[in-house]
């Protein structure tokens, strides 16, 4: 179990603890807490008695030790048996992203089940907070299309995950804060854009270019929208040529557009985003893959090596302040490896 989810489940157990009266629960405890001497609310003799503090913490050790159990099989058991044990266990999320994520990892799993998994995982976060609104984003992106899970419920997934920034929208324009919901916003609105380009992969993986196409060319106009390409004008203030400023985001919908072209027949549009690709996003996900199948199908031969050398050439001498105020020279490092970092605040 993770650090976070760890601190999650056990700080409010610790906190309702240090609440409770000597002479029994406090207001507000929640029912699962209460002393099981005491009949639920409204209940009639006979009725089941609510669960005590001891028995509820049995449970969540029970939780912990599904978790930590060997990863695979054994740890796919546990997880199910407890899910069908405990069914209204309030924290699910761990057990359920581990275990929808063992049965990827063993290559044997019912793509509907692990679905299932994910949707109830999201679901749960999401009633929580909508501040988790991109975790459906992230699962679909990492998940539902390397494993071919079913498109239906990534779709579903991408909806919630909509319905949660607008809910997000909507609160934090009530904000007096002018800085943070400036701010805030542009972090919405860069993930409705990344909703947008997943719901366009997602009708490509399930083989509507069509509609893929439609989706992607409107995701690439919320691009130019919010800036995320630099315009090259010449001196009659034409535009000329355009450069990307969300490199990762560009050359995943470059990507993208080139499969739902070729995919249509369109290959010279295909190799034309093929062309605008940086290889920026190259170490993402299933963005490596996607493209080296992709050139595969299109029988392009693979990219030239080039290499470009040159002759060493002595650095020059220079001196610089060190954070503690002491002047450093470079030649009091000749014959040692020096990495320089450089930055700039704008």
């Amino acid at each position: 179990m993770s650090p976070s989810r760890r601190f999650r489940i056990i700080y409010p157990l610790l906190l309702l603890t240090m609440m409770l009266p000597v002479g029994g629960p406090g207001p507000g405890l929640p029912a699962a807490m209460e002393d099981s001497t005491a009949p639920a609310a409204g209940s009639s003799p006979g009725a089941s008695e609510s669960k005590t503090l001891g028995a509820w913490r049995q449970v969540k050790k029970i939780a912990e030790d599904a978790l930590e159990a060997p990863r695979g099989p054994e740890r796919i058991a546990k997880c199910e048996a407890f899910l069908k044990e405990h069914p209204d266990y309030p924290e699910p999320q761990s057990i359920l992203s581990i275990l929808a994520l063992d049965y990827l990892e063993t290559g044997d799993y019912d793509p509907v089940r692990v679905a299932q998994l994910y949707e109830r995982m999201v679901k749960r976060e999401l009633e929580e907070s909508d501040e988790v609104a991109s975790i459906a984003v992230s699962v679909v992106e990492r998940s539902y299309l390397k494993y071919g899970l079913p498109a239906e419920s990534a779709r579903r997934l991408l909806a919630w995950s909509r319905e949660a920034l607008e809910r997000r929208r909507k609160a934090i324009e009530e904000a007096s804060d002018s800085a943070t919901r400036q701010r805030d916003l542009q972090w919405i609105d860069s993930e409705s854009r990344r909703i947008s380009l997943l719901e366009g992969r997602v009708l490509l993986a399930s083989g509507d270019a069509t509609g893929a196409l439609k989706v992607l060319e409107g995701t690439e106009e919320k691009f130019k929208a919010s800036g995320a390409f630099m315009v090259l004008r010449d001196s009659r203030g034409e535009v000329k040529s355009s450069l990307p400023a969300d490199v990762n985001g560009i050359d995943s919908l470059n990507l993208s557009l080139a499969s739902a072209y070729h995919r249509l027949g369109n290959r010279t549009a295909a190799l034309d985003r093929l062309g605008r690709i940086t290889g920026a996003a190259a170490i993402r996900g299933d963005f490596a893959p996607t493209l080296r199948k992709l050139r595969n199908d299109m029988k392009i031969p693979p990219p030239k090596v080039v290499e470009v050398r040159a002759d060493p050439t002595p650095a020059p001498v220079f001196s610089l302040t060190d954070l503690d105020g002491k002047t450093v020279s470079l030649s009091d490092y000749r014959g040692k490896v020096v990495a320089i970092m450089t930055w700039a605040t704008w």
